[in-house]
């Protein structure tokens, strides 16, 4: 770590003759040390049978979750003391602890 740091200080100087076979030594180790991480990373990950969810599966959870959350904050919007109707009192529970809360609850209980 102390020798990327020393690399990355000099800046554009690494790029000399003088520095530029070690700074490149440094990186093609930290490459290295990389691949390997990954490739166990991934070893683990098959042998837990892990799954990466696909791009269009993702979107589709992530979308599933804003819905929820509206949902979640629209309701609890209608109970609170705080919103009238109003969109200034509806930004304003958007921003309160109440909503805060209540987005805790539904995470914590899925009330």
């Amino acid at each position: 770590m102390a020798v990327w740091e020393d690399l990355a200080a000099l800046g554009a100087r690494v790029r000399q003759s003088r520095y530029v076979v070690d700074a490149t030594a440094v990186a093609d180790e930290t490459m290295r040390r990389a691949r390997h991480n990954v490739k166990l990373l991934l070893k683990r990950l098959d042998a837990m049978e892990y799954r990466f969810l696909s791009p269009e599966v993702y979107e589709e959870n992530y979308r599933r979750g804003i819905d929820r959350r509206e949902r979640v904050l629209n309701q609890a919007a209608l109970r609170s003391k705080i919103c009238d109707g109003t969109w200034e009192t509806a930004m304003a529970f958007r921003n309160s602890k109440e909503a805060l809360i209540a987005l805790q609850n539904v995470a914590e209980h899925g009330n």
